[in-house]
């Protein structure tokens, strides 16, 4: 289940692929999407690096490949977010539920040739009782390894 997790983590801030995932249901009027970004390269995978901005409480976040399938989309179950919209090459993801009790929000622009993204995801956990409440901000980079 953890690097189910990490790759839906990642996967949030591709959409930039396009969505976000959560272990409970999200509301019925979230967008529901496994879609990756169509600037993505269906069959590629990326290199995932989010780097934390200072001032961020929730910690740093694993570096991650992540692998696009054949027909555009990501692995696993579909992600769920408040909103999802799309212009070109770029993907805003609003009030995702992400796996740890976090709220992301996600705004990254992919290249016309798929091969980088960039953008910032912030993510907050104010939700669970029993585990520390956080906010973060973090650059988030797509390169796909030589």
């Amino acid at each position: 289940m953890e690097w189910f997790s990490r790759i839906r983590a990642a996967a949030l801030s591709a959409v930039g692929i396009v969505a976000c995932s959560s272990d409970s249901p999200p509301p019925a009027s979230y967008v529901q999407s496994n879609k990756a970004n169509p600037c993505a390269v269906p069959g590629a995978n990326y290199l995932v690096v989010h780097v934390e901005k200072s001032g961020g409480t929730c910690g740093p976040i694993p570096d991650e490949l992540v692998h696009v399938l054949d027909d555009g989309t990501l692995p696993g179950r579909p992600m769920a977010c408040q909103s999802i919209s799309l212009t070109g090459c770029t993907a805003k993801l609003t009030d995702c539920g992400v796996d740890g009790g976090f709220t992301a929000t996600t705004s990254i622009t992919f290249a016309s040739d798929g091969s980088s993204a960039n953008g910032v995801e912030t993510r907050s956990r104010t939700s669970e009782v029993s585990i520390a409440n956080c906010t973060s901000t973090y650059t988030v980079t797509w390169t796909r390894p030589p």
